[in-house]
């Protein structure tokens, strides 16, 4: 199994199996911080990343907007007080794909960025 950072999104038009059991497991151990939360019983991948400035997690948001929206693949942002809460999933399947796991991944490297 390849790892997740070496990968991009593919098209997932529907039809594709979700991503559970060993295969979740093994991409979500290559995550760092990322929860599976079960909202209205479909998987989600969750993280809240932690800022000392509101509008640092407004920035972070924003560039986590723009890199998703260039793979074809849109994440919730919920920005708070210090903090932005980011869930991926695939609707189109209503469960988690492998690009919720490339896109958590590269999350992560985008977070990194912001506080270089």
């Amino acid at each position: 199994m390849a790892a997740l950072e070496k990968m991009n999104c593919i098209p997932c038009r529907g039809g594709d199996p979700a991503v559970t059991g060993e295969q979740l497991e093994t991409f979500l151990a290559q995550l760092t911080g990322w929860e599976v939360d079960e909202s209205n019983e479909v998987p989600h991948l969750v993280k809240t990343y932690q800022f000392n400035e509101y509008l640092d997690g407004a920035n972070f948001a924003a560039r986590l907007a723009a890199a998703a929206d260039a793979q074809d693949h849109h994440p919730s942002i919920l920005i708070g007080w210090h903090q932005v809460t980011v869930r991926w999933w695939t609707h189109i399947i209503g469960g988690l794909h492998i690009n919720d796991f490339v896109s958590a991944f590269q999350s992560d490297l985008i977070f990194t960025q912001e506080l270089d």
